[in-house]
């Protein structure tokens, strides 16, 4: 199979993985503030091919896939059962290496918002990013940030309350971005410049970290094929 040939093949994001310490309670938040009400899968078994992300060692764990009836990308919510989850031992900042957000589409800013204020939710202002569109950073009660961005196709129209789909993307952070384009946008075939911008920016969710220097670049996949949970 040709590069290209093999990029057709991946239309978008299937799931995205979600750390939390208690996974009954935060399964009801994320149906309830995002939707994820369609269950896949619920189980509880050893994990051998996480030893990567373990320190090497094999863990059990209790894993759900939820998925968003209007569309998206699923949310694998994951807690260890093995031993006691913990955070990381520092405070994770915009830019980090590794995956910050995961960004959750949505049909209607201004109402999402409402509901998130409504509902005592952590969330920041409504603000535009770097090419124009508005959004905003949702928080979840395990410290997990949310991209919530406008999104304009749907399997269905979402819930009216909430206004949100499912995962459309991630905010990854990277030390060469040069280095990771040859991944994302000539392996894996992500390969539409939304913008290369560099600067200070006002939507970075932790207002500490704005007067920074950052290199942003937002990449879109033109897939010629689609999926059932491709988020494209």
């Amino acid at each position: 199979m040709s590069q290209t040939a093999f990029s057709e093949c991946i239309t978008g994001v299937q799931q995205i993985g979600v750390g939390v310490k208690d996974l009954q309670t935060a399964k009801f938040w994320y149906k309830k503030f995002l939707g994820m009400e369609v269950l896949v899968f619920d189980d509880k078994a050893d994990a051998p091919l996480m030893t990567i992300y373990t320190g090497g060692k094999v863990h059990s764990r209790h894993a759900l896939l939820t998925l968003n009836i209007a569309g998206g990308g699923g949310m694998e919510v994951w807690q260890y059962v093995s031993r006691t989850p913990v955070p990381a031992d520092f405070a994770v900042a915009f830019g980090d290496l590794g995956t910050f957000a995961a960004k959750i589409k949505c049909n209607d800013i201004d109402a999402a918002h409402r509901f998130y204020l409504a509902e005592n939710a952590t969330v920041s202002a409504i603000v535009e990013s770097a090419h124009g569109s508005r959004h905003f950073w949702l928080t979840d009660p395990q410290g997990n940030y949310f991209n919530i961005v406008e999104g304009h196709d749907w399997f269905r129209d979402p819930a009216p309350t909430h206004a949100v789909g499912g995962v459309y993307g991630a905010v990854i952070g990277v030390s060469d971005i040069d280095k990771a384009l040859k991944l994302y946008r000539d392996v894996l075939g992500i390969n539409e410049v939304i913008y290369d911008v560099t600067g200070t920016f006002k939507d970075i969710p932790q207002p500490e970290y704005a007067g920074q220097q950052y290199r942003r670049v937002l990449l879109r996949k033109r897939a010629k094929r689609t999926a059932p949970s491709a988020a494209c």
